[in-house]
Formats: C-alpha cells, structure tokens, sequence
C-alpha cells in the first residue's frame, strides 16, 4: 500500500484529520495511477466518513486541475451534466439540453457516464444514437468545432492517464470526490 495513503488513511481511522499537503499528496498518488481501486476506495470512504472540508475538495481539485487534458475551446462553452447519482431513477434531460443549446449555435462540453441510479446516461443515450465515444481527443476538438458538441466520456481517464475515472465506489451508490 501506499505510504501516503496508508499515513492518511491511519489518521483518519483514529479520528485525526489529515492536512492539505496530506490530502493533496493522496490525490497526487490516485491521480499517478499508484494506488489500487481498494486503497482509492478506503481513502474516499474514510474521508467520506471523518467528513470531507473545504480544504480538501479544493486540495483535490487542484491535483485533478493540474492532471486535465485540455482542449481548445471558446469562452463561450458551456458545460451541461446531468445529476448522475442522484438515486432517484430520474430521466436523462441533459443530454437532450445539450442538443438544444448547440444546435442553438452555443458550444457545449458535454461529458457524462452509463446510467448509475437513473433510466439513462449521456453515454447510453449517445451510444444508442450511434455515436462513437472512445475517441482521441483531436476528435473532441473536432466535434466542438463543427457541430458545437463534443462529448466527455466520465470513466475514461480524461485526466491525463489517470486510471480512476469511476471507481468502486460507483457499484456502493456512495458519493465522493
């Protein structure tokens, strides 16, 4: 196991909370692909339960920040997703949002997942379109500049080589970072 998050992870167990530079050191490790879905996941439901800060979303944030792939676009852009995760078997609206507003001539970045807790995701309504989703991201660029609409898909790793795009904790309807 890793140091930092087996270091984070027994604070958190006796009921110490880890600090900012801890935190970030957690997520630098997730974020490098050097933990496991098992130690990814104690870490997030341990924070989880000691109580996630503001210092540590913004700690995490910052890490996935500086991890991003990037593309091109115009300020311009919006960005719609759905709820995912909301448990309540709600309807994907999103997605058909998406549509409206781009073909109304506004760029939008929409990124999704396969249905969690609703009838539908972004990713199974647009694969039932027929639209391919795992493509390079010179394509992503290529959409939002022709059709104004590309698509994000939520477990690949669009942060760099991340490999943690959804983990575990998906398939336990727990909510984290």
């Amino acid at each position: 196991m890793s140091d930092v998050i087996k270091s984070a992870l027994t604070s958190l167990i006796q009921g110490e909370r880890p600090g900012p530079d801890s935190i970030r050191a957690c997520f630098e490790e997730i974020m490098n692909g050097d933990v496991s879905e098992a130690q990814m996941g104690a870490f997030l439901i341990a924070l989880r339960m000691r109580g996630e800060q503001v210092a540590d979303i913004a700690a995490a944030a910052a890490v996935m920040r500086e991890k991003a792939t990037t593309i091109t676009a115009s300020d311009a852009t919006m960005d719609i997703v759905g709820t995912g995760g909301d448990g309540f078997g709600t309807y994907n609206i999103s997605t058909a949002s998406a549509f409206v507003v781009a073909g109304c001539g506004i760029p939008v970045a929409k990124h999704g997942n396969k249905a969690v807790s609703s009838q539908s995701g972004a990713a199974d309504v647009l694969s039932a379109l027929g639209i391919k989703l795992d493509c390079d991201f010179s394509l992503v660029e290529q959409a939002l500049d022709e059709a104004n609409i590309p698509f994000f898909d939520g477990p690949a790793p669009p942060r760099g080589d991340a490999p943690c795009g959804t983990c575990a904790l998906r398939s336990w309807g727990a909510h984290h970072l």
